[in-house]
């Protein structure tokens, strides 16, 4: 079988035998390119063997579209160009299409399309054909059409069944690292989830004990305050007591100590009554925190609580 193109013949034997020597050569270049990048061996390439195959495709449409223009290096320069850019754009969509994976970006690069292709390597494309055609490949395909037919249709048969093999091989990774990174981000959104619900948690509770700790410290005040204010009420009616025993004293003087002892209890117990009345406000707060202690006046605020008790039974 020949594919004839532009007055140019080949047979499939020879497309093949260009296909894999491009696409190993490839594989060399960008091996060399990324060991002056990264200063290390990368296996670079779709696939695990040592071939790039999309090397091998450019050449062979290169070498079938284009060896009329061999000689006009302008012509072979733009025609290499859109050439190998239509296959790079093609075969960047094709992949990303069927895995779901952009193996390669120009998206950072001006003048790109999509990110799969941009005008800077498209131009290192067409200057690389251009060198290829008019120098390495007259040579190569000299080498090549040197080999015994039946050497070649062996080593041809080796590197079909190699690639077919590293294909499958390259797809089913491909796919496993795909369900893997599926488990990954279910079990980090997982792990996000609870993340959430803990620091959610975690917040809430230290919301509520600030919550509780500012009512519990307003009603410390309030009732430090109601203490005060009966302290305050305390002493000034045993000062008003004083003044009023003294002249009942005065007025008593001629009664029987009997009749003037009566007369100061009641007066007495008057007293102490007021100083345990409780408003409605107050006895809510002593009903509420029935553990409730202050650090000062502690005795007062269980006068408080024993006259609620009283009242109760």
């Amino acid at each position: 079988m020949s594919f004839s193109l532009f007055g140019i013949s080949y047979t499939l034997y020879e497309l093949l035998l260009i296909f894999f020597t491009y696409a190993f050569l490839g594989w060399c270049s960008e091996v060399a390119f990324a060991t002056l990048k990264t200063g290390g061996f990368v296996n670079r390439g779709f696939l695990n063997g040592p071939i790039c195959p999309i090397y091998g495709f450019g050449m062979v449409i290169v070498v079938l579209c284009l060896t009329p223009l061999t000689r006009s290096w302008p012509l072979l320069f733009f025609g290499s160009m859109v050439l190998t850019t239509a296959l790079e754009f093609f075969t960047g969509w094709v992949l990303e299409t069927l895995f779901h994976t952009k193996w390669w970006d120009y998206t950072g690069r001006k003048f790109n399309i999509k990110g799969y292709v941009c005008l800077e390597f498209s131009i290192l494309w067409g200057l690389a054909c251009v060198l290829i055609m008019r120098v390495l490949h007259p040579d190569i395909l000299s080498l090549l059409r040197r080999i015994p037919y039946k050497a070649g249709l062996v080593i041809l048969t080796a590197c079909i069944l190699l690639g077919v093999i590293d294909l499958a091989a390259t797809v089913s990774a491909i796919r496993g690292l795909q369900k893997r990174l599926k488990r990954l981000t279910a079990l980090a959104e997982g792990m996000h989830d609870i993340s959430d619900e803990l620091g959610e948690s975690i917040s809430g509770a230290v919301r509520a004990v600030k919550t509780r700790t500012d009512e519990d410290k307003a009603v410390f005040d309030e009732i430090s305050a109601l203490v005060e204010k009966n302290r305050s009420e305390e002493k000034a009616l045993a000062a008003a007591h004083r003044v009023e025993e003294q002249e009942l004293l005065e007025r008593l003087r001629g009664e029987t100590k009997e009749v003037r002892a009566e007369r100061i209890q009641a007066r007495q117990a008057e007293l102490r009554q007021k100083l345990v009345e409780v408003r409605s406000g107050e006895k809510r707060i002593l009903r509420a925190f029935p553990a409730l202690r202050v650090r000062e006046d502690q005795d007062a605020l269980d006068r408080l609580r024993n006259s609620i008790d009283e009242k109760k039974r």
